[in-house]
């Protein structure tokens, strides 16, 4: 029989390792593939010809989900940490393949990306990025239950009417 000290070390390493092990699974970034869903399901696998100028810039670490690129709207300021700006003109084309979205796990709050791909002529290559698409329409008073709407997308004409829940 094991000395009572080594019983109260194992129990105290045992309760440790459970305590480290439910912060790991409460704190990570919590991933939900919506792919499928409405209304990414119609864009997911087709080329999409972008109906104005775009930009992709590499993002910084910390703020990478997925891809270490990000393309946004011309129009939008690149973050000052971001790698250099490469331009796409309206007519490019772009391939999404996945939809996620991403739960922090310290905040709780979710965000919405589209995975894909373009051709970045400056680079002579073809980059896979994230595009940060939809807005979450959090309920704090719990009188409208939360969803998704979706603004015009860089590849849209018009926008999507609906609410999205996932």
């Amino acid at each position: 029989m094991l000395p009572l000290v080594k019983k109260i070390l194992l129990v105290m390493t045992a309760l440790l390792l459970a305590f480290v092990l439910m912060l790991y699974v409460a704190l990570r970034t919590k991933i939900t593939d919506v792919t499928d869903k409405p209304p990414y399901a119609q864009f997911i696998g087709q080329p999409l010809v972008l109906k104005r100028p775009a930009s992709i810039s590499k993002s910084y670490e910390p703020n990478v989900q997925a891809n270490p690129y990000l393309l946004q709207d011309a129009q939008v300021q690149a973050d000052q940490d971001a790698g250099p700006q490469y331009a796409l003109p309206a007519g490019s084309v772009i391939t999404l393949q996945q939809a996620k979205l991403f739960k922090n796990g310290t905040s709780g709050f979710e965000r919405s990306y589209v995975l894909g791909t373009a051709f970045v002529p400056e680079l002579n290559a073809k980059v896979a990025f994230e595009y940060a698409w939809g807005k979450n329409n959090v309920s704090f008073t719990g009188n409208e239950k939360d969803h998704y709407t979706f603004p015009l997308a860089l590849w849209q004409d018009r926008v999507i009417d609906g609410k999205f829940n996932y």
